[in-house]
């Protein structure tokens, strides 16, 4: 059933593909077909929303403009990160900063975390998360939780030393502000254990168990 299904979209893909003209793009139909198809700034969709951003900013909605355009951009740092393009990084990091939005620049602390464990220094991802944490983060207890799940055991190793004993200040913080979140006690008792402290793991196992 399932193989049926996606060849019944490949199919409906490749005609819509077969069909979708510049010109055609290039039209208030285009828009719409675009804020379906396009994916990423490498697919065709996408390509085509980058090379005509001015046309599709004068007849889209702003709203519906700037998600299409969150969308790409949020797919494309990933990209930037994992292929160490550190002047598209940066040009995309100052879109989020610049955002009125503060969860654009709650976004865009996270790809600066993101970019420092990827090639930063241990000095530097302590520095960076202190910062945040005492300040644009201080209440994001999901985000503090994410960092120090994702950064305590990266790709299936446990951290430096330096790394891991931030990762628990930042679980342990998330902890505190959220005490009823399955996750952040999971994440805390599992760092507790690398660390070997004991206690904490068994608090933090406690608390999973009330939860669970």
């Amino acid at each position: 059933m399932e193989q049926t299904d996606n060849k019944a979209t490949n199919n409906a893909k490749k005609a819509l593909d077969s069909v979708a003209t510049d010109e055609f793009l290039r039209s208030p139909n285009g828009w719409e077909t675009i804020k379906m198809m396009a994916q990423s700034m490498e697919d065709r969709y996408g390509k085509f929303f980058e090379s005509n951003k001015t046309y599709f900013k004068s007849i889209a909605l702003a709203t519906e403009f700037e998600n299409k355009e969150i969308q790409l951009l949020r797919y494309a740092m990933y990209g930037y990160i994992r292929d160490s393009k550190a002047d598209e990084f940066r040009k995309g990091l100052v879109y989020f900063e610049q955002s009125n939005k503060p969860e654009h620049k709650i976004d865009a602390a996270m790809y600066q975390v993101e970019w420092i464990a990827a090639h930063g220094t241990e000095k530097e991802f302590v520095s960076l998360t202190e910062k945040l944490r005492k300040g644009l983060l201080k209440d994001e207890d999901e985000k503090l939780s994410f960092i120090a799940r994702r950064n305590a055991n990266a790709k299936g190793d446990v951290a430096k030393p330096a790394i891991l004993k931030q990762c628990y200040i930042l679980a342990k913080q998330a902890a505190e502000i959220n005490p009823s979140s399955y996750s952040n006690q999971g994440t805390l008792a599992d760092i507790c254990i690398a660390l070997n402290k004991k206690e904490g793991s068994r608090q933090s196992g406690r608390s999973c168990e009330r939860l669970g």
